[in-house]
């Protein structure tokens, strides 16, 4: 878990909980997964396509939407925060972000 959400995680009965920023919001899904590459990610939702388990993302943990409530997979974007020129462009001045990155590392 990264170390932003590592104080606010606990266990509930096995399950990992989860809270935004603010802990205005609290889930416990079935799992928590950090993917450090799309392809692990791919996998995790690969996991909750074959199980018919519902997969969600959160992010920095910044919103007060209940988009994050799962009871199945809860997938942190923390970790998928590479910047890459965008091939398809043809100019390196156009970028392409992944879904874990902030402003400040742009």
């Amino acid at each position: 878990m990264s170390k932003k959400h590592l104080k606010n995680k606990r266990l509930f009965f096995g399950r990992p909980v989860w809270q935004n920023s603010t802990k205005t919001l609290k889930v416990e899904p079935l799992l928590f997964l950090e993917p450090k590459s799309l392809e692990e990610l791919e996998d995790m939702v690969q996991k909750g396509i074959t199980e018919d388990i519902p997969v969600r993302a959160v992010g920095a943990g910044h919103s007060f939407s209940t988009a994050p409530e799962s009871q199945g997979i809860l997938v942190s974007t923390d970790h998928l925060n590479k910047v890459e020129t965008y091939p398809y462009a043809g100019n390196p001045n156009y970028i392409e972000v992944q879904g874990g990155i902030t402003s400040y590392m742009i």
